[in-house]
């Protein structure tokens, strides 16, 4: 729909975050904000990849949301952490840069914060950090989704079932959850776009691609799941496995 702007959209990311680093590095910003921050660096990887077709940029610009992230975590208070709003967790895990997806989960809020987030989309994203980064027990792991099953309260929800797939290693039922929430995730973005509260750089890039999805298929391949070649918003050629060249954790934002 906006994709012809993608070099707009590229170019747009130069200013914004120049324009948003000082708060940044000078430790002013807050949650909301040093998310935007990280979402500019997500644009401008998956315009990237779009207008040159190769996943290098994608991996470059994602690297840069997560250790960007992770230098947020480390100065702000945990009062003031969600985290459930980790979307740059995801950006970490897709280029595999596992050594700041293990820190972004060690520096994360180990409690739901009721006046931020709801307690499913907690125990989502904390069960993804116990489970895969922080060496937690099965026991713990499975407390944390018997939890997540209670708040639901008889709910469907494919990510709790996604899960539950990962602490069992059953590769059939992730599969089966897994592409329910890639469907759900593009119909909502769909609606989004229809009803035109999504901005134009975001239906032309984050609603395109899903960096969330590609996190989740790193994460199946750490499962020893085997997987097909593409599925809905994540292309195979947006998952190849990173060369030794690509320097996966070299960027700091000081």
């Amino acid at each position: 729909m906006y994709e012809q702007y993608l070099p707009v959209f590229y170019a747009n990311t130069d200013f914004e975050i120049a324009d948003m680093l000082p708060e940044i590095i000078g430790q002013h910003a807050n949650l909301s904000y040093a998310l935007e921050f990280c979402r500019q660096w997500r644009i401008r990887g998956i315009a990237a990849f779009f207008i040159g077709g190769v996943p290098q940029g994608l991996f470059e610009e994602l690297d840069k949301s997560a250790q960007a992230f992770l230098y947020f975590l480390r100065y702000f208070d945990d009062n003031l952490k969600a985290t459930s709003f980790s979307e740059p967790f995801f950006d970490a895990v897709a280029v595999q840069d596992h050594e700041c997806a293990r820190l972004i989960a060690e520096y994360s809020r180990t409690t739901w914060n009721p006046e931020l987030e709801y307690e499913d989309d907690f125990l989502y994203f904390y069960f993804l950090m116990k489970h895969f980064y922080l060496s937690s027990k099965t026991e713990e792991c499975q407390e944390l989704l018997n939890r997540y099953e209670d708040v639901l309260q008889g709910a469907e929800d494919p990510k709790l079932s996604m899960c539950q797939a990962y602490l069992d290693g059953n590769q059939e039922n992730w599969e089966e959850s897994f592409c329910a929430f890639l469907d759900s995730r593009s119909d909502q973005k769909q609606r989004l776009i229809q009803k035109g509260a999504l901005s134009q750089e975001e239906a032309a890039t984050e609603a395109k691609l899903n960096v969330e999805g590609l996190a989740l298929l790193r994460l199946s391949e750490m499962k020893g799941f085997t997987t097909q070649r593409d599925y809905l918003g994540t292309p195979s050629s947006a998952r190849k496995h990173l060369s030794l060249e690509f320097p996966v954790g070299a960027w700091r934002i000081i």
